[in-house]
């Protein structure tokens, strides 16, 4: 299922003008434009393309085992479409529910060290930097709480919905709201240091790229089908890359959102859009390099010479990080997919709407392990990896930790 975003008027007749925020009078955004949500024929709704897809057989040369259990909250929620994704840091994993709730545990086994129940509903995060871990609020805030345990250092108002998790140097945080804005935030305080506004599409993804900040910069993808560059310090427009020109007649057709991270891989980043191109830019100026036909609203990742990215078709591809040929692909059945994770230097993990995590070889996408380990309310967050354990947060709030063992040939 994939959210859009209308802006100015919604429908024709009996429309009302929206506010700032893409609501109009107050009325939370979601239900503004649930009118918009599509369900048949649309990229990444029904699993594979055309028809019924055969029934996959996995190799079995990967055993997957069960550590630990636990649930958070109300997991992701009943958006349909949040990705609130857990982090690691030291020994702890840290996760958080739409419904508030936070919680710290031991990776290893997944014994509770400290749980907070928020006043308001999550809708971003979480990172974490030096101790502070950061979110985004329903209200449109973003929150610091002490990692130690989950005490709210500061709550800062940004005048915007905010999807995607705060990023930060440890001096200034970063955060792009649904409506555009990009911001930079005191990592002290979170007093606003800088702003930096465009325009937007009249109708988009109802989803927002992480942006990501490296050597004094920030890249951030777009509505409008581009990733831009602004300076860490004053927010300072420094450059900017169209991944492909809109094409098509009805608005639809012209969807070119860059809703997936940039991925920064050496001296070249890359970022991906929906119905447009996978793309190999230069840093730090953003100058083009290669360029492929590509459609994906999930994060792109890397390993073993390739870059991986799950298409809004449920397929998983990997094409070569230095000139952009695909290598390999394998079609899912259970759309939409989870963004990929490299497990390890030899495999992949990807999840999807069902609750099944498939493991697959790098090296030539065959599968080595299919298993239904979430409920059938599936998984949008990514994978977490660690090592050779995988995290998978289902939208039901189960947080489950697998350790996953390559299995010799026989």
């Amino acid at each position: 299922m994939i959210f859009f975003v209308r802006r100015g008027r919604v429908g024709q007749a009996g429309s009302s003008r929206m506010d700032a925020s893409g609501s109009p009078g107050g009325i939370p955004g979601w239900i503004a434009t649930a009118w918009l949500v599509l369900i048949l024929g649309l990229h990444g709704c029904a699993g594979g393309s055309g028809g019924p897809q055969p029934l996959l057989v996995a190799e079995g040369r990967v055993s997957v085992e069960m550590l630990w259990r636990q649930k958070i909250g109300d997991g992701q929620g009943k958006s349909g479409y949040q990705q609130l994704v857990p982090v690691v840091a030291g020994e702890l994993i840290y996760v958080a529910a739409a419904n508030g709730q936070v919680q710290a545990m031991d990776h290893s086994s997944g014994e509770l060290r400290w749980e907070r129940k928020l006043p308001v509903g999550i809708t971003a995060g979480l990172s974490i930097h030096e101790g502070r871990l950061l979110l985004g609020s329903s209200e449109g805030e973003v929150v610091a709480l002490a990692s130690a345990d989950g005490e709210p250092l500061w709550a800062r108002a940004v005048e915007g919905e905010i999807l995607a998790p705060p990023q930060t140097d440890g001096e200034m945080v970063v955060t792009q709201t649904l409506d555009g804005k990009i911001l930079g935030l005191s990592m002290a305080d979170g007093q606003r240091q800088w702003d930096y506004r465009s325009g937007l599409p009249l109708l988009t993804l109802r989803g927002t790229a992480t942006p990501v900040v490296y050597e004094e910069q920030v890249y951030a993808g777009r509505a409008d089908g581009s990733v831009i560059a602004v300076s860490l310090e004053e927010g300072i427009l420094l450059g900017e890359q169209r991944l492909s020109v809109p094409m098509g007649t009805t608005e639809l057709d012209r969807l070119q959102d860059v809703d997936s991270t940039p991925l920064v891989v050496g001296e070249f980043i890359y970022a991906v859009s929906y119905q447009g191109n996978l793309m190999r830019m230069a840093l730090p100026e953003l100058e083009q390099g290669w360029s492929v036909p590509a459609s994906s609203f999930v994060d792109l990742a890397a390993g073993a010479g390739q870059l991986y990215l799950s298409d809004s078709d449920a397929v998983v591809r990997a094409m070569s990080i230095r000139d952009g040929r695909q290598n390999w692909e394998l079609e899912l059945p259970n759309g939409p997919l989870t963004a990929p994770v490299t497990v390890g230097s030899t495999m992949l993990a990807v999840a999807d709407s069902m609750g099944y995590l498939y493991i697959l070889s790098q090296a030539d996408g065959r599968l080595l392990h299919r298993s239904q380990v979430l409920s059938r309310r599936g998984v949008r967050a990514r994978p977490l990896a660690d090592g050779e354990r995988l995290y998978l947060y289902g939208n039901d709030g189960r947080l489950v930790a697998l350790r996953l063992n390559l299995l010799p040939q026989s």
